[in-house]
């Protein structure tokens, strides 16, 4: 990461993060439904992908707003995340027992969002980050 020097700089960084963060789940999610056995979990997880993609369209409209990019982040947190989700999902053959993994191993994920979403909360509230 490069030096932050102004609060403008790290609420861009942390909307850069979450957006990768958006970004990974869009991608994962679809295969996590794939690999769900039962029709109601892969409706939660179809119907979560489709929030994510919204989630990511309202955080591209904030780097529209503001002439920034929103790519050069990436969040190691979530690959990490992602990828025991899928190590975890791939070595259980009977799909009950892998809907169940595949629940256990949506909870990372779940849980990561409103702690991104937290902080750059809070570095938006300690300054003039929207005023842009």
């Amino acid at each position: 990461m490069a030096k932050v020097t102004t609060m403008e700089e790290l609420f861009l960084d942390e909307i850069r993060d979450l957006h990768d963060a958006e970004s990974q789940l869009t991608k994962a999610l679809p295969e996590m439904a794939e690999a769900a056995s039962s029709d109601e979990l892969r409706n939660a997880f179809e119907e979560h992908f489709e929030q994510t993609v919204n989630q990511v369209k309202r955080l591209e409209h904030i780097f529209v707003v503001r002439g920034e990019k929103s790519t050069g982040k990436k969040c190691a947190a979530m690959t990490a995340l992602i990828k025991e989700a899928n190590e975890t999902v791939s070595a259980i053959d009977e799909a009950v027992l892998r809907d169940a993994g595949l629940i256990a191993a949506a909870q990372y994920p779940a849980t990561h969002r409103p702690v991104c979403t937290r902080r750059v909360s809070e570095t938006t509230e300690r300054s003039d980050c929207w005023t842009k």
